[in-house]
């Protein structure tokens, strides 16, 4: 809330506007938002296998069905170090202002074939973040749930509930 009161001042009735200059100052809000998709990326990505391909002691057929799972992907520690950790500062090293992510981070796909929306879906959800922390106060009301041990496809949802009580600012 610190930075958001910093760019915008202190939260009141009065409405905001959120200018690409305000999100650049804010850079803390678009990497908690990209750690938090790399440590929950919905989906799994499948690709017809062309020709046949080799990888490691097995030939996979053309006309296979390769799947790849971003959740796995993410947590590989030979391409983001301590995985499990919730560590947004990682993201300082990708180039953001050029729309370039981390490599091996596929949430939104990869190469020709990504989301052509992902600039447009986090832009969407910095702004929802900011104007949700800059209105209300939010608060947990149970502690956080557990993760569930296994994951393959979907969103992962957590072993518990996990409440948050909003109360507008004054």
């Amino acid at each position: 809330m610190e930075g958001i009161s910093s760019v915008f001042g202190i939260p009141g009735k009065d409405k905001i506007k959120v200018s690409e200059d305000d999100l650049k100052k804010l850079p803390l809000i678009k990497w908690c938002i990209l750690e938090t998709i790399r440590l929950r990326a919905p989906g799994a990505i499948t690709r017809k296998v062309m020709k046949p391909v080799k990888i490691l002691n097995y030939t996979v057929p053309s006309g296979d069905l390769l799947m790849l799972s971003p959740f796995w992907l993410h947590r590989n520690p030979k391409y983001f170090p301590e995985p499990e950790l919730f560590k947004p500062e990682r993201w300082k090293e990708a180039n953001l202002e050029k729309h370039a992510f981390l490599d091996y981070f596929v949430a939104f796909g990869s190469g020709k074939y990504q989301c052509p929306g992902r600039w447009l879906a986090l832009l969407e959800i910095e702004i929802c973040i900011i104007l949700l922390f800059y209105y209300y106060d939010c608060s947990l009301l149970d502690p956080l749930p557990k993760q569930r041990s296994l994951h393959l496809l979907g969103v992962q949802q957590p072993e518990g509930q996990c409440r948050i009580e909003y109360k507008q600012r004054k």
